[in-house]
C-alpha cells in the first residue's frame, strides 16, 4: 500500500478550503448581489417618483445604504477567492490586488515579476496570491506601512516570492509566536515543501521571503 505524503493531504486540505471559498464568492455574487440592484433599481424609482416629498429622502438613503453594501459586498468577494484569477491570471490578479490595497489600504504596491507565471498550476498561483495577500494584509493592519514591494521570480530551480514594506518592525514576540495569518502563511509553504523567512528590516519594515522548489511546482 502506498504511503501517503504529508505535503498531498495538507494541499489537498488547501484545495478543499479553496473550492469552498470560490463556491461561497459565486453565491453571494449572484443572490445577494442580484437582491443588492433590485433594491437600489426599486429605490431610484421611489425616489424619481417623489421628489420634493418627505418619501424622497427616505429612498436616497435606500440608495446610499445599498451603494456602502455593494462596497462591502466587493470587498468580502475579494478576501473570499480572487475571481480575476480565473478570468485573467495570475498577473492580473496581483495587480488588481495593488489596486485594492492602494484604494482601501492606501498601500501602494510596487510589483516586479520575472518567468512565465501563467505556467504555473491553479494550487500554485492560489498560494503564490494568498502569500502576497497576506503580507500586505500584515504590512498594512499591523504595520501602518503606506508601500510594499512585491517581487516575484520563477527561475529554473524555485519559485521566489518577496514582500518588503516600509512599516513599523514586528515585536520579536509576534516572529517568535505567529498569529493566524503567517500561520497561514506557513501552512501553505509546507505544503510545497518550501521555506518561509519573515524578518525585520535594519532600516524599518518587514520583509517576507518564500522559496518554493521547482519540483513541488
Amino acid at each position: 500500500m502506498k504511503e501517503t505524503n504529508p505535503h498531498d493531504i495538507m494541499q489537498s486540505c488547501f484545495d478543499a478550503l479553496e473550492e469552498e471559498r470560490r463556491s461561497l464568492a459565486h453565491e453571494l455574487h449572484d443572490e445577494i448581489g442580484q437582491s443588492l440592484t433590485a433594491i437600489r433599481t426599486s429605490a431610484k424609482i421611489i425616489a424619481r417618483q417623489s421628489e420634493g416629498r418627505q418619501s424622497y429622502d427616505v429612498a436616497q438613503g435606500i440608495v446610499s445604504l445599498t451603494d456602502g453594501m455593494f462596497d462591502l459586498l466587493h470587498n468580502m468577494l475579494h478576501r473570499l477567492h480572487p475571481t480575476v484569477l480565473d478570468k485573467l491570471g495570475l498577473i492580473d490578479a496581483l495587480s488588481d490586488l495593488s489596486d485594492f490595497n492602494q484604494k482601501h489600504c492606501s498601500l501602494k504596491c510596487n510589483i516586479h515579476i520575472e518567468g512565465g507565471l501563467e505556467s504555473l498550476s491553479l494550487p500554485m498561483k492560489l498560494t503564490v496570491y494568498r502569500i502576497v495577500q497576506e503580507a500586505l494584509n500584515n504590512a498594512s493592519r499591523h504595520g501602518a506601512a503606506n508601500c510594499a514591494n512585491i517581487h516575484i521570480c520563477l527561475d529554473k530551480n524555485a519559485l521566489h516570492i518577496t514582500v518588503d514594506n516600509n512599516g513599523s518592525s514586528l515585536d520579536e514576540s509576534r516572529l517568535k509566536e505567529p498569529g493566524i495569518g503567517i500561520l497561514g502563511m506557513k501552512q501553505r509553504v509546507i505544503a510545497f515543501d518550501g521555506k518561509l523567512e519573515i524578518n525585520n528590516k535594519p532600516s524599518g519594515g518587514v520583509i517576507v521571503h518564500v522559496e518554493l522548489p521547482l519540483n513541488s511546482i
